[in-house]
């Protein structure tokens, strides 16, 4: 699809009157697929959409480093409230409504760093040694794990509703939707045999036990 360019007097840049095809992504597809991929889906989630963001503006940006620059502590934290407030920024100055509200984002991305970010269990089990104890540790802190994954996805969910809207707005068509792609399937496959051996690990344990 060509696109024709239009001045953008407020963010100093050249936005496409025309977006090319597969921009929106649904709640479910992110829902199910973080879930599968242990989380991993939503780095995969911020590089596409930064792609698009690309695709879209003509800006100079980085999908990959951008994607990547999630996991360096603290900075990923700015990182990713850019990519929401450049998201924002777009909807504002095309008169699209938001709910897209910096501060709380922020603070939810925090917390979720902070419960999905447990203690490796090899190095759980080598200073406590394989017992109940540790083993008991090791579940709550996987399943703490899993509620900071089940919030952050909630709240990609809620932006991607927000960029939905935006792409619905550009283009009037709710059928253009984002190809599934092969990043996620492959990370979608590497979350399911992360889960298998999490399972693994405590199915071993509690039969030789």
């Amino acid at each position: 699809m060509v696109a024709r360019q239009s001045d953008d007097t407020a963010g100093g840049m050249a936005v496409r009157s025309a977006i090319p095809y597969g921009n929106q992504i649904s709640a479910p597809r992110i829902f199910a697929l973080s879930v599968v991929s242990f989380g991993l889906y939503l780095f995969y989630w911020v590089y596409r959409t930064w792609e698009q963001y690309r695709q879209h503006t003509g800006a100079n940006v980085y999908p990959v480093w951008h994607a990547l620059a999630m996991l360096v502590p603290i900075y990923g934290w700015f990182r990713f409230y850019a990519h929401c407030k450049a998201y924002r920024d777009l909807m504002e100055d095309q008169g699209v409504p938001h709910d897209l509200k910096m501060a709380p984002i922020l603070v939810v991305l925090i917390i979720c760093t902070a419960l999905w970010s447990p203690m490796p269990t090899v190095w759980l089990n080598f200073y406590l040694g394989e017992s109940d104890i540790s083993v008991m540790i090791d579940l709550i802190l996987d399943v703490v794990s899993l509620i900071g994954i089940l919030v952050a996805t909630a709240v990609v969910c809620r932006i991607q509703a927000n960029c939905n809207r935006y792409w619905a707005a550009i283009d009037g068509d709710l059928a253009n939707r984002a190809r599934l792609g092969r990043g996620a399937m492959v990370l979608a496959a590497l979350g399911v045999i992360l889960w298998f051996t999490i399972a693994g690990y405590y199915v071993r344990y509690y039969l030789t036990n």
